[in-house]
């Protein structure tokens, strides 16, 4: 299982999705599940920011993979 919390340190990385669809970007925000509202999954979330003014949200079970790029 992926640790979001390896990755808080990072500038930039690479997301793939479970669908194999791939994102890079900074790291915005990460989320444990213990503060995500009763509308989210309860699981830890990652947000980046992939272009200007486009931040894209992904939950745990939605990752494959992350590696750091900077």
């Amino acid at each position: 299982m992926i640790n979001l919390w390896d990755y808080n340190d990072a500038k930039i990385i690479r997301l793939t999705t479970n669908d194999n669809s791939v994102y890079e970007g900074k790291i915005i925000e990460l989320t444990e599940k213990e503060e995500q509202s009763d509308l989210c999954p309860f699981e830890d979330s990652i947000a980046l920011s992939v272009k200007k003014g486009v931040t894209v949200e992904f939950y745990l079970n939605e990752i494959k993979s992350i590696e750091v790029v900077e």
